[in-house]
This record gives C-alpha cells, structure tokens and sequence, in this order.
C-alpha cells in the first residue's frame, strides 16, 4: 500500500534506524499512477534507499532519473534470456534489446542494477545461453548477473511445457530442472 510506503518515509522515528526499504513488487512499473508515486518521493527527498522489481524495457532516460530521485539506488530486472522465442513460450511477450536500453538508462541514472538470468528456459541452448552472458559482460554488465536455477512451478504454463516435453526436473519443493 503505497500510504504506508509514505507513512513509513515520514515517521521520525523510523528513520533513526530506517536506512533501507525492500518494497516487494516483482513488477513495480505496473502499479497505479506508477509516475505520479515517484514524483510523490522525489518530492519528499526523504533520504531512504529504495530497491524493488522492474521489468526495464519501458525506462526512458527521464523515468530512470526520477526513478533516482524518488530515492531508488537499486532495482531487479528480470531479463532471464536475451531470446524472444523463448520468452514467449513462457508466456513472457517482453523485447529484450529494450529491456538492454532500460538497463543502460538505470545504470547512467547511478542505479545499482541485478540482472536475473535463467539457464534452460525452453529454447535456449547451453550455447545460447553462454552467448547472453558474454553479451551482458561485453556491455560492462558483468557484476550485475545474477544466476537463477530454472524452477518447473505447478500451474505455470512452463509446466505445462514441461510435462507434455516429458523434460526431467524435480517433483517435489523447489521444483529446479535437471540440467
């Protein structure tokens, strides 16, 4: 709820010990007036560290600043594969190369950026997914991967996929694909 987010921001008394707010959101840009709540922080300058989720493929030069002065210093963005095709056999219809652009803009703004990556997505190859990573290095991105172990959920659409391609993961918690 973004009044407490506001509440919190504001409390005197939180801020002695306040250096930090994670807001748990795996797709912060999507929520309701998402620019009219920054410019709301951006107006407090209440000297908290913000971090959250984003997907970057919509983050302007302009967004990724007001991103900064609302006072976020670092972001997730969930790339998992530079590769349209299998994005959307996960049902993820999002453009890579502009997800690349928002990432160049946050990072030029001074935010600290995480990149998520997922090995075996369907239609990825090993190949294909050493090619993304020497990709993310070459564009200096190299401290900002982080490796996630591909998980086969029940009632995703990827386990669906799964199943019909008899792939091989784990049944049971936490559901990782067998390499």
């Amino acid at each position: 709820d973004f009044n407490k987010l506001l509440a919190a921001l504001r409390s005197r008394s939180s801020h002695r010990n306040l250096n930090e707010l994670y807001i748990l959101s795996p797709a912060l840009e999507t929520a309701k007036d998402f620019i009219a709540k920054l410019e709301i922080l951006a107006d407090m300058k209440h000297g908290i560290r913000l971090h959250s989720e984003m997907r970057s493929e919509r983050i302007s030069s302009d967004l990724a600043n007001l991103l900064y002065r609302a006072g976020f210093r670092s972001l997730e963005i969930g790339l998992q594969t530079l590769r349209t095709s299998a994005l959307q056999k996960v049902g993820r219809h999002s453009n890579p190369e502009n997800e690349l652009r928002g990432i160049d803009h946050l990072k030029r703004a001074g935010i600290e950026i995480k990149i998520g990556i997922i090995p075996g997505l369907p239609g990825d190859t090993a190949d294909q997914f050493i090619a993304m990573v020497d990709r993310l290095v070459d564009l200096g991105l190299h401290e900002s991967i982080e490796l996630y172990p591909l998980m086969v959920l029940p009632g995703t659409e990827l386990r669906d996929l799964a199943d019909r391609d008899n792939v091989n993961y784990i049944r049971k918690p936490p559901y990782y694909y067998n390499y």
